[in-house]
């Protein structure tokens, strides 16, 4: 029972952490102030995971879920808040490789999450929808 609640509380803290860089990066957006968000969310994800921004894009797809689920105990309310914020990062990500990779990992994290969740989301389809057409136009496929 007490490594069944430590486990709890460690996820628990995983998911505040998650949060607070979310909001974080939203308030210094609001401030004009997004490039300051983007290190200190770089250096946050590097703290907590040992992976910055760079890092974990260029991890191939399912290795990055399997690593979350595996090793950091990922559940679907961590993992949606890890998409919500690459899609913050992606949309104001001047590189535009960078941006591909970014709405790549949403992507697939959103997918993931409409696999395993019984519940329909309309505000994660429509992410899915908006992450596409911005992979078209950034393929400049439409």
């Amino acid at each position: 029972m007490g490594q069944e609640d430590y486990l709890r509380r460690q996820i628990d803290q995983l998911g505040q952490v998650l949060a607070r860089m979310l909001s974080g990066l939203l308030g210094l957006k609001d401030k004009g102030l997004l490039n300051q968000g983007m290190e200190e969310t770089d250096q946050a994800l590097k703290a907590e995971f040992g992976f910055t921004t760079d890092e974990f894009v260029l991890l191939e797809n399912e290795a990055f879920i399997q690593l979350l689920e595996q090793e950091k105990q990922f559940k679907e309310v961590h993992f949606e808040k890890l998409a919500d914020l690459f899609l913050l990062l992606a949309d104001n990500t001047v590189d535009s490789q960078k941006q591909t990779l970014l709405f790549e990992k949403c992507l697939k994290i959103y997918k993931r999450l409409e696999q395993s969740e019984t519940t329909y989301s309309f505000d994660r389809h429509a992410k899915m929808e908006k992450i596409n057409n911005m992979l078209k136009t950034l393929s400049g496929t439409e």
